[in-house]
């Protein structure tokens, strides 16, 4: 073969490689998303207790291996410190108990459900792959929003006893409906001016942020309310730090918008549910109302662990049945839970991710050129962050921490690439962009 004709030939192999590693990743995107679907839906969460831990592991494995085994330590080390102080908790305890058999199939399950994690994190990282986790989160809360208006249209107020149990608990399922709000929010305050479809896309998201605001009073959830309407003013505050002036306008736009929609449906609201009359009024006063009785016994409950077991934790899982108050019940806190259940190392993984998510947000708001797709992941990320004060320490934690640390996963990977690829006499004294694409990045192919 002429020289001349061998740098044609090795451009056309490498173009046949980057084509084959694009469509494994579509693959693996798409097994992704169906994961997370299924895991957030009505139909994965009656199910819930069905799938075992090599179910899990096995599916990752297979995403991994779809994803070509792609990983990047330096990249992946904020969710190695989270989970990497999950395990050490984990592992502390069943030495302390004497290896009882409880406290040890505990402590593996949660281990390897953190390694299954781990495992999918990579394909997670692209942006391909957390643009099909947002759509079908947002098709989860949709789907949930559905479920929602049959049951009050057959039940009206008394489906706030039915919105109980494993998969109907009425807080999750405020979560997932605050989820798809925020998704809405961010789409709508963060779409690209720009883009094709913008004066029809924005609109149209911030509209559907409005919609699924009104459903969530079906949930009879008080604090998945609250959490929801905080998470909705941090991203219109994140907005305005983002845009400045040019926001101050539609941030007063939707608030008005917010009032008025509050007027004409609250009323319609009591009117249909009258308990919520009762709910609000139990929470202004929960420090002495009988109903909230059971909020307060779970804290002391929870409280009273953490005084006995400060450093190490009784094991994942067990803060149910300790002895005392409330036994038999979850302490319906996530902090909390990690504290009693993991001891410090547990409260600090949390802390940790806190700080991630912090630091990450305030990344994205100071670049002008952040990917929409990010922002309203980090948001999303906010709503679990948020809601963990009224939820227990689950897998569904863990799924949207992930989801949170790929995007931290793909700016870092993009700045190690990015001082890569300069001559090593630069490499020393050049500050990374945490910006900055990865060089030589092939059109249509993720970066992630």
């Amino acid at each position: 073969m002429p020289p001349e004709q061998r740098p044609v030939t090795r451009r056309k192999s490498i173009s046949t490689l980057v084509q084959v590693r694009c469509e494994a990743t579509w693959v693996s995107a798409i097994l992704v998303a169906l994961f997370f679907f299924y895991s957030f839906s009505p139909i994965g969460t009656r199910a819930v207790g069905t799938l075992r831990w090599f179910h899990v592991l096995a599916f990752s494995f297979i995403v991994f291996i779809t994803n070509f085994g792609r990983f990047n330590l330096r990249a992946a080390v904020p969710f190695l410190l989270v989970t990497g102080l999950t395990t050490v908790g984990s592992f502390i305890v069943p030495i302390r108990t004497g290896f009882d058999d409880d406290v040890l199939n505990n402590s593996r399950g949660l281990v390897v459900a953190l390694f299954s994690n781990l495992l999918i994190l990579p394909a997670l990282a692209g942006e391909r792959c957390r643009r099909l986790v947002v759509l079908a989160l947002l098709a989860a809360s949709l789907f949930w929003a559905f479920r929602l208006n049959v049951l009050i249209a057959e039940l009206g107020d008394a489906a706030r006893t039915d919105l109980a149990g494993p998969g109907r608990d009425r807080n999750f399922i405020c979560f997932i409906l605050g989820i798809g709000v925020v998704i809405f929010l961010g789409a709508g305050l963060f779409w690209p001016p720009r883009r094709q479809w913008s004066r029809v896309m924005r609109p149209a998201a911030l509209g559907g942020s409005l919609a699924l605001l009104v459903v969530l009073p079906y949930t009879f959830s008080r604090s998945g309310i609250i959490t929801s309407l905080v998470i909705i003013l941090l991203g219109l505050f994140f907005y305005v730090l983002k845009n400045k002036v040019r926001a101050i306008a539609l941030v007063l736009f939707l608030l008005v918008a917010m009032a008025g929609l509050a007027r004409v449906i609250v009323p319609a609201v009591l009117t249909a549910l009258p308990s919520w009359e009762i709910h609000f009024d139990r929470l202004l006063h929960w420090q002495t109302d009988d109903d909230m009785s059971v909020r307060r016994q779970l804290l002391e409950k929870g409280w009273e662990i953490v005084n006995a077991n400060p450093l190490i934790g009784v094991g994942p899982g067990m803060s149910k049945g300790y002895r005392g108050v409330r036994e038999g019940f979850l302490l319906h806190n996530g902090y909390l839970t990690a504290w009693a259940e993991l001891g410090l190392a547990g409260v600090a993984s949390c802390l940790v991710l806190v700080g991630y998510w912090v630091a990450e947000v305030r990344q994205k708001i100071r670049n002008r050129e952040a990917w929409t797709c990010d922002l309203v992941c980090l948001l999303v990320g906010g709503q679990m962050l948020g809601m963990n004060l009224f939820l227990d320490f689950s897998s569904i934690y863990w799924y949207v921490a992930t989801l949170v640390c790929a995007v931290v996963y793909d700016r870092r990977l993009s700045s190690y690439a990015s001082w890569l690829s300069l001559p090593r006499a630069r490499r020393a004294g050049r500050r990374t962009n945490p910006d900055a694409s990865l060089p030589g990045t092939i059109r249509g192919c993720p970066r992630g």
